[in-house]
This record gives C-alpha cells, sequence and structure tokens, in this order.
C-alpha cells in the first residue's frame, strides 16, 4: 500500500484542475463520473480492515463518504421580519481529495529477469477539518471509496492529464500510472 500526495510537485496533474475545464478532469472527478454513468464499481473502504474489494458501494453511497448532504439554514425576511428555512444543496467538493492510496504488488519476473510492478486498486482519501473545528486542530482522514485499477484502466487511459507545462506532450492517467510518473511512499507491507 503506497499513498501519493497530491500536494507533491510531481503528483500535481493527478490533482489539477480543481474545477473541471471542458473535458480535462482531475483523477477523482474522472473515477467519479465513470462510478456515476455505471461503467465502473466502486467498494467501500473498512478503515481497519486490508481486505479491499468485497463490499460494493453505489455512486449515492460514494457521494454520503463525501459527506454531499443537503443544508437547511434559516433566512431573515426582510420583508416580513420573520426567519424563513432555506435548504442549500450540498456541495461535491473533490478539492479535498489530497491523497490516493494505491494497492500493488511487486513481483519478480523470471522469463524477463526484472522486479515489476501491478497496481491492484485506488483508494482517493479525502483530508478536511470539520465544520466546528473552528481551530483547526484536528485533521480528518477519511478513505472514500476503493476501485480495481484492471476495470478502471480503460476510463482512465482515454482521460488526459491536465499539464500545463506541455501540450504536446499529452498523457493518460493510465500512463501515468503505468509508467510510474508519480511519486509515493509505502505505508503497509504483507
Amino acid at each position: 500500500w503506497r499513498i501519493i500526495d497530491l500536494r507533491e510537485k510531481m503528483n500535481q496533474e493527478l490533482y489539477y484542475p480543481t474545477k473541471p475545464i471542458g473535458d480535462r478532469l482531475n483523477l477523482v472527478d474522472a473515477l467519479l463520473q465513470s462510478i456515476k454513468d455505471g461503467g465502473l464499481q466502486a467498494y467501500s473502504a473498512p478503515l481497519d480492515d486490508p481486505n479491499e474489494f468485497k463490499q460494493p458501494i453505489s455512486y449515492n453511497q460514494v457521494l454520503k463518504n463525501f459527506d454531499v448532504k443537503d443544508k437547511t439554514i434559516g433566512v431573515l425576511n426582510v420583508a416580513t421580519g420573520l426567519t424563513d428555512s432555506t435548504r442549500i444543496a450540498g456541495v461535491l467538493s473533490t478539492d479535498e481529495v489530497l491523497q490516493i492510496m494505491v494497492k500493488e504488488m511487486w513481483f519478480f519476473d523470471r522469463r524477463r529477469s526484472v522486479l515489476d510492478v501491478r497496481i491492484i486498486g485506488i483508494c482517493p482519501i479525502r483530508v478536511y477539518y470539520e465544520p466546528e473545528d473552528t481551530n483547526k486542530e484536528h485533521l480528518q482522514r477519511t478513505k472514500l471509496f476503493w476501485v480495481k485499477y484492471p476495470e478502471a484502466r480503460p476510463f482512465l487511459a482515454q482521460k488526459e492529464v491536465y499539464g500545463g507545462h506541455n501540450d504536446s506532450e499529452l498523457r493518460s492517467f493510465d500512463e501515468i500510472f503505468y509508467k510510474r510518473f508519480f511519486s509515493g511512499f509505502i505505508v503497509q507491507e504483507s
């Protein structure tokens, strides 16, 4: 298991653009779009169980993991002087996903005499402060969902990465993972 911190300079191609620009999306938006369209299955991300990919979840459950909820607030009506309740639609903020957990399998290929790696799954991690934490003292980290990388690969191969520095060398998300154009650190082994 490896954590990719999207705030590192080398990994910023996976994080930007934070809001979609035309057909260009960041990694989390591309995964969410594929899950919403029904082409990709999301799995629950239990906190203590290392065995991922056991329980499929729906797109609405993924939104629940993001804490996308409608809120009701009281607004003062100037004409009557009374407080009216107003419903505000919840906002999906994928810019709070600052880390990606990647499950990998390393193996030695005897035919080619090389140490090789295969990515098994990807899990976005939301890093945020609770709204009640006004002093920003308790940073929260939540695993949102897992996707199997071999299933996600066709979708990620079609999505171009937003690389603002060079338009002549466009890459896909699959190419970034396959060619290891990211930086991460190992957090767990088995």
